[in-house]
């Protein structure tokens, strides 16, 4: 093993060639159902109405579900005012077609805290039907992989649904709604999740300034990354969640369901790698950005490419501004340290970059790797390590690293 690593090592160090990318996800089909809810807890409606929208064996109404083993990741999607479930087609069916199953709740269509005490009761209750014998999704909802988005109020109540820690992962917000009464100071300092809001300079109904803004700033606690993702004068609050019929709404929903679901996918089914169409060169290249404000608590670690023999898989690491190093071990261990657990191998471990992640509070590392067949099937260990927002320094989750 040593001398595979040390073999990899002389390889891995050569002139960087060209980035390749990550394949497309390939969608589901997506089925949606009615869904009356039954609210086990003694707040809010007695029945949770809401559409469900899902991977299915067919696209359609009431179409079979795609069974996994385990269940799906889920997220509850919360609607803006005056709206309903059927409002929000386009973005349930993005992430329904990769895999994630979304609740678009149907009830309190302008009832500020009735949204709110539903979206807390929808997640015990959705727990009792997945276990309901003979329920359509009994055992599809994973719950223990579940996140809450929402748009304008939706938005606004997903701050204040995550701030009550019922336990939903993480939370993504459209142009969101403090409601007229101070949701902002009330409830986002109190958010201990990863926490991701969009919004956009066309908004004529929301400023973003005065909301989407505001929400970022006084989300203190927030774990993990926080990031502010602004879009020029072509987003609009409709836009933002439903692409409508023209080219620019096409555009703009088109790069924010994207980050929705990419998001969704880091924090619901951990992977790493969907954080480069989130913070990666090319969501920072959109033309449609105006600002994309990151905030790192503790570090992160993903690539671009494949450890495909003959091309460049490219290593980021996500932290705040400063210092950062790429560490790489032939093994791995897990040894607590005063900067996290490392999770190499110390016998075997080596610095393998050192640098500084810069204002896009990422730090990339091209591993060219040759084309020679004897790499192939050899497993490389990386972590990283970089600066956060409180000061201190952290080391990332594992990367492992298959050469093909």
């Amino acid at each position: 093993m040593r001398y595979s690593l040390r073999v990899a090592l002389a390889c891995l160090l050569v002139p960087s060639g060209l980035l390749v990318p990550t394949a497309a996800a390939q969608g589901f089909p997506v089925g949606n159902r009615d869904l009356p809810l039954a609210n086990v807890t003694a707040t809010g409606s007695s029945v949770l109405s809401s559409v469900v929208h899902y991977p299915a064996l067919v696209a359609g109404r009431n179409t079979p579900l795609l069974a996994q083993a385990g269940g799906w990741p889920v997220v509850v999607f919360l609607h803006g005012l005056g709206l309903s479930a059927s409002d929000y087609t386009d973005i349930a069916g993005a992430l329904a077609s990769q895999g994630i199953i979304t609740v678009v709740q149907d009830t309190a269509i302008r009832q500020r805290d009735l949204q709110l005490d539903d979206a807390i009761a929808c997640f015990p209750s959705l727990q009792a039907e997945n276990q309901r014998v003979g329920a359509f999704f009994n055992g599809a909802l994973d719950m223990s992989r579940a996140a809450i988005c929402g748009h304008s109020m939706g938005g606004g109540n997903t701050v204040r649904t995550l701030a009550a820690d019922v336990g939903y992962r993480t939370g993504f917000c459209f142009a969101p709604w403090d409601g007229g009464a101070g949701w902002i100071p009330a409830a986002a300092p109190l958010v201990q999740t990863p926490l991701a809001i969009v919004h956009g300079e066309g908004d004529r109904v929301l400023q973003w300034q005065r909301f989407a803004q505001a929400y970022f700033d006084s989300a203190t606690a927030f774990q993990r990354i926080k990031i502010f993702y602004r879009l020029d004068e072509t987003c609009d609050h409709g836009n933002v969640v439903s692409p409508g019929t023209t080219s620019a709404g096409m555009a703009v929903f088109a790069r924010t369901s994207s980050l929705c679901v990419n998001w969704c996918k880091r924090y619901l089914e951990d992977d790493a790698d969907a954080l480069e169409a989130v913070l990666g060169a090319e969501p920072r290249t959109e033309p449609l950005l105006v600002e994309l404000q990151v905030a790192v608590e503790e570090p992160d670690l993903w690539k671009l490419g494949n450890g495909q023999i003959g091309a460049t898989t490219t290593l980021r690491t996500a932290g705040s501004p400063g210092t950062a190093a790429l560490f790489l071990a032939a093994g791995t261990a897990s040894i607590p340290t005063p900067y996290g657990t490392l999770l190499l191998d110390p016998g075997t471990l080596v610095t393998f970059a050192v640098g500084a992640a810069g204002a896009t509070n990422t730090y990339s590392v091209p591993i060219p790797v040759p084309a020679l067949p004897a790499l192939v099937g050899l497993t490389l260990h990386f972590q990283g390590f970089a600066g956060t927002v409180n000061g201190t320094f952290q080391l990332t989750p594992l990367l492992n690293l298959q050469l093909q």
